[in-house]
C-alpha cells in the first residue's frame, strides 16, 4: 500500500501539520467498498476514514479498521 504525504510545504523532516491519504479496497459486512485513510504524518495514527458517499461516512464512521499501518519508510 502507498501512501501520499502531504503538506504545505512539504519538508523533511515531516513536519506536524502534514498528513498522509491513501485509498483502499475494504470489506465490510461482505461487501466491499472504497476508502479514503487520513493519517497523521508525524505519529502515524489514521485519523479519518471517508467512504464514497456522505451517507457511508456516516453509516460506518464507528467502524475501526485493524489492519491500518503507516509506514514512513519511502522508497
Amino acid at each position: 500500500m502507498k501512501w501520499a504525504v502531504l503538506g504545505w510545504p512539504l519538508a523533511k523532516p515531516i513536519q506536524k501539520d502534514d498528513f498522509a491519504i491513501t485509498c483502499k479496497t475494504e470489506s465490510i459486512g461482505g461487501k466491499k467498498y472504497k476508502v479514503l485513510f487520513k493519517a497523521q504524518a508525524n505519529n502515524f495514527k489514521v485519523t479519518n476514514q471517508l467512504f464514497k458517499t456522505k451517507k457511508l461516512t456516516k453509516k460506518y464512521d464507528h467502524h475501526k479498521f485493524t489492519d491500518m499501518h503507516y509506514s514512513s519508510k519511502f522508497k
